[in-house]
């Protein structure tokens, strides 16, 4: 499937590097479970923002974000997947992605504790 022209992908969702604290990445860092998982030092707020301006992203980039090693790059990803998709109503395309992500070999998401 082609990009519809203007489409928003992954390297557009870089707005993340920009709005990156030091500060917020400690802060992240102590609550994350997993040593591997890369953080960028985002505020949640901030990443629901970025997320919220890219709600029309192609699933395929979702994909790309999924596949990310940075947690606040998923965060988006699951955030975008929340967002009702341009056919399906009020429904999350979450909702409609359950059986790709069944089929999708399970990865450290890398969830905050107590999560």
């Amino acid at each position: 499937m082609t990009e519809p022209r203007g489409a928003p992908t992954v390297e557009g969702v870089r707005t993340l590097e920009s709005a990156a604290s030091v500060d917020e990445a400690v802060k992240i860092r102590r609550r994350m479970t997993h040593q591997r998982t890369e953080v960028i030092g985002v505020r949640t707020g901030t990443v629901f923002d970025i997320a919220k301006a890219n709600e029309r992203m192609l699933l395929s980039e979702v994909d790309r974000l999924l596949d990310s090693d940075a947690y606040e790059m998923r965060m988006v990803a699951v955030s975008i997947l929340d967002f009702p998709g341009p056919d399906e109503g009020r429904r999350p395309r979450r909702a409609v992605r359950a059986v790709d992500a069944a089929a999708r070999p399970h990865r450290h998401v890398g969830l905050p504790s107590g999560s």
